[in-house]
């Protein structure tokens, strides 16, 4: 649970990002969106089986507790749509296996655009904090809306690819016809091995993507610089 005190690695880097390009005076609007909540045990607790409505209308069966983010996300994402963004950039803690299957080096990227993808790849290899695309397949999306009752469930059918049924789940909610990206940073956000960057203190929270957030900001911002920032 110590580690998991961290768990607000997304809100801290979005916060990070703004500052960034504050600081940069970016000509570029950004938007951001945080979602501050205390996960405790009460009374009131949610339990599973419990159905609970998000502010779209879409009703989310909760067969994991466990997985509290994604279903405060739901409401985040719902929102973001009256601000008629250009692009959705989602960013959590949620699943850390991706700490086995990909280890601390590389962010865990799922995107519905190419284009999106190859520029947060190119400033991924600019600022060294690399990522790694994951699939956005139909066949994760069908594992999260199988139900007949609700519309999804914040778990999904099956045990294989967690990652990719969690970035299915938050695309039903981000706002349609808009690019999405979703970054998981369960194993680069937190506590940092000591391996890869020695710029980053051992046993510390990493501050992971806020470089690579602002990189990306930036080429979207100046595409005809040459310089990065």
């Amino acid at each position: 649970m110590s580690l998991f005190r961290g768990d607000l690695a997304g809100a801290a880097a979005i916060v990070g990002m703004i500052r960034a390009i504050a600081q940069l005076s970016l000509p570029i609007n950004v938007t951001a969106l945080l979602a501050m909540y205390e996960n405790l045990p009460s009374g009131l607790a949610v339990k599973p089986g419990d159905v609970v409505m998000a502010r779209n209308g879409k009703t989310i069966v909760i067969e994991d507790t466990d997985k509290e983010g994604r279903v405060v996300s739901a409401d985040i994402l719902s929102l973001i749509a009256q601000y008629s963004p250009c692009l959705t950039v989602n960013i959590a803690t949620s699943h850390i296996g991706l700490l086995k299957s990909l280890g601390s080096p590389v962010n865990a990227v799922f995107s519905t655009s190419d284009v999106m993808y190859w520029e947060l790849e190119r400033a991924g290899m600019i600022s060294g904090d690399r990522v790694w695309r994951l699939p956005f397949w139909k066949y994760f999306r069908s594992r999260i809306t199988d139900y007949t009752s609700v519309d999804v469930a914040n778990s999904g059918k099956g045990v294989g690819g967690m990652p990719c049924l969690g970035a299915a789940y938050l695309l039903e909610f981000s706002p349609p016809d808009v690019d999405f990206i979703y970054l998981d940073i369960s194993a680069t956000g937190l506590d940092h091995p000591g391996i890869g960057m020695p710029y980053l203190r051992r046993h510390c929270m990493s501050g992971r993507p806020v470089r690579l957030l602002t990189q990306f900001l930036y080429q979207i911002a100046c595409p005809h610089e040459s310089e990065p920032c």
